[in-house]
């Protein structure tokens, strides 16, 4: 064989390489994932619920697929324990919304992760129905929260997160401020299964992690999960050193009046997601405790303000802000009330004045 020969033999497989690479750049697909895991064609027979489909020919070897990377409200109940809005409105209205982009029959394109099926035997997928990327729609209407378990999702986490802003900015689905879900679809699944968080959580922002216990000092839509600590130290997170200090007060309360109202201050640099945390009076007793609804931000410097009524006891009563885990991150006690009088810190975060404010600065600095 020649040297010409042999150069036209290389020259000819580089084109055809050249040819394979430019069929998958115009397939109407991210080139990443083709490398990822694996890319199939499909017909829909069902949608069980707002985040798992079912198919008509199986693949993998299960017809089932859990869509990957968000996680939307959950469709059942358990027995002696009360669903709050999860099911209804949220987890019928996300069902509903999936079966309008995908009804019986839709041709769809299912796209696998690095780790391509579950411990159910499901498969974890993007589905796409023609251009339309239906994991991050349903993001997009409020209708699903960022759900992203390490590995998968990382390469679209930012464009995930991105939908997940623009459906709570502008108060789509169960980031409706008139019903707000109560708790994130994983927190609710928790709660009635009696389990335990055990994922360390990692701020994709900022590169650190904390414990399964601290997990809702990360925002929501910063939030990547590993299943254990090694796991996000090699995937380059670090541990977090802001999980310390006090940056959480009760900094004005209003007992006595027609509406009663506690008002919270993050004196930190950083938004807050204090989505479960717990507003109560005297403990135990008292009146029943408020749970502050999944995805309520704090911003940095910024208040949160629980408006009630007949809530306190003019004559005496406790505050409490008490952590998902049952800490209790602040506590306020008084023994008598003035009418239309507040009890204020100064500066804000700062000691409890020893006087009662006249003009009560509802949601504003005591400043």
């Amino acid at each position: 064989m020649t040297k010409k020969t042999v150069f036209l033999k290389v020259l000819a497989t580089m084109v055809c390489i050249g040819l394979l690479v430019s069929v998958a750049a115009f397939a109407g697909l991210p080139q990443a994932e083709a490398t990822i895991g694996n890319t199939f064609t499909a017909s829909v027979q069902s949608v069980q619920d707002g985040d798992t489909i079912h198919l008509q020919q199986p693949i993998l070897g299960t017809t089932e697929v859990r869509l990957v990377g968000i996680d939307a409200p959950e469709t059942f109940t358990v027995e002696n324990h009360a669903p709050g809005n999860q099911v209804v409105p949220h987890g019928n209205a996300s069902r509903d919304f999936l079966r309008s982009l995908l009804p019986h029959g839709t041709e769809i394109t299912v796209v696998t992760d690095k780790v391509q099926t579950d411990g159910f035997g499901r498969v974890l997928a993007y589905v796409h129905r023609g251009t339309l990327d239906v994991n991050r729609e349903l993001l997009r209407q409020g209708n699903a929260v960022t759900h992203v378990i390490w590995p998968n999702t990382y390469s679209r986490f930012s464009e995930f997160r991105s939908a997940l802003l623009e459906a709570r900015t502008a108060g789509r689905g169960m980031w409706n401020p008139a019903n707000p879900i109560q708790e994130l679809p994983f927190e609710y699944r928790l709660r009635v299964f009696n389990r335990q968080f055990e994922r360390f959580v990692g701020d994709f922002l900022t590169k650190t992690y904390v414990s399964p216990a601290d997990y809702r000092i990360v925002l929501v839509e910063n939030r990547v999960q590993f299943a254990t600590e090694q796991e996000a130290v090699n995937a380059g997170y670090a541990r977090s050193v802001s999980t310390g200090p006090q940056v959480l007060f009760i900094n004005e309360l209003l007992p006595n009046a027609s509406r009663e109202w506690i008002e919270i201050f993050n004196s930190s640099i950083s938004d807050i997601n204090i989505g479960g945390y717990i507003i109560d009076d005297l403990r135990p007793g008292g009146s029943a405790p408020f749970t502050i609804p999944a995805g309520t931000i704090i911003r940095a410097r910024g208040f949160f303000v629980w408006e009630t009524s007949a809530y306190f006891n003019n004559t005496g009563d406790d505050a409490n802000l008490i952590a998902p885990n049952g800490t209790v991150i602040d506590r306020f006690s008084f023994t008598s009330t003035s009418l239309n009088r507040s009890f204020v810190r100064l500066p804000d975060g700062g000691p409890w004045s020893s006087q009662m404010d006249a003009t009560p600065t509802r949601g504003a600095s005591n400043n």
